[in-house]
């Protein structure tokens, strides 16, 4: 959703995206609103995440200026919700219940435009996705880590740790204790012989564990010099989204790849 204004010296029309324009009506001045624009289709980003990141509006002052516009109340500090909060999933959404029964937004950025169009329910309450997830963090925070703890086990038993021994383990100590009682009863040779095998067992185990460290792996085969014209072409896609503070250590490593670099181009799309 888009919605075009006149600038306020001129004629002149500014074609502002839904969830920077509605600002305006909030007391935002136009020209905070319209470098968030620029900066927006510059980069490839959410408006309001371009607007946000820019440090132009706290988040907060975002958020409160999206509840008056629509005509609901907003609450950062205090928030107590259901006992049915999920983590992630309301966090990704940007709305779970209170406690009260009432329900507490935090659109992302990007759904923000269509928050404005649909309008928000009589019972809303507004407040900032960071205040969203601290509370929904807290609140469901313990029973996700259980989940999130058990999940191997659920979906891959095999895997999975879990408590006691498994039926194969039962299965092989009763064989072993019904062998050392048998052995019990045998003639004095074979007590002797299987002692002397144990021993020797334990004995290769620990020489192998202590010989294992000096042992020189083989050197990797020299398959000579190839010529750069002869090596295979590569194309690395590097994919960035709101990453900014990582691009400088990004180009960085990408500096250090041992590769020819026969074209590069840096290349913005959206």
């Amino acid at each position: 959703m888009f919605v075009e204004v006149r600038s306020p010296h001129g004629a002149t029309a500014i074609v502002l995206p839904g969830e920077l324009a509605f600002l305006l009506g909030q007391g935002v001045d136009l020209a905070v609103v319209r470098e968030a624009a620029i900066l927006a289709r510059q980069e490839g980003t959410e408006p309001a995440a371009a607007l946000l990141r820019a440090g132009l509006m706290s988040e907060a002052a975002y958020y409160a200026a999206l509840a008056r516009a629509l005509g609901r109340p907003f609450r950062d500090t205090g928030l107590a919700l259901d006992p049915g909060a999920r983590f992630p999933e309301d966090v990704r959404q940007g709305a779970t219940r209170g406690a009260g029964g009432e329900w507490l937004l935090a659109p992302p950025p990007g759904a923000v435009a269509a928050q404005l169009a649909a309008g928000a329910p009589p019972n809303a309450v507004f407040t900032t996705p960071a205040a969203l997830a601290a509370a929904v963090l807290a609140r469901a925070g313990p029973r996700a880590a259980a989940r999130a703890a058990e999940a191997l086990e659920v979906r891959a038993p095999d895997w999975a740790y879990r408590p006691g021994l498994h039926p194969g383990q039962i299965l092989a100590l009763m064989l072993a204790g019904a062998a050392s009682l048998l052995l019990l009863d045998a003639a004095p040779w074979i007590q002797l012989a299987v002692l002397s095998l144990l021993n020797l067992t334990f004995l290769a185990v620990i020489v192998f564990r202590l010989a294992a460290p000096l042992l020189v792996p083989d050197p990797p085969p020299d398959f000579g010099q190839v010529p750069d014209a002869e090596l295979p072409v590569y194309t690395v896609l590097v994919a960035l989204y709101r990453e900014a503070e990582v691009v400088p250590r990004l180009v960085e490593a990408l500096k250090r790849l041992d590769y020819p670099v026969l074209c590069s181009k840096l290349t913005g799309k959206r």
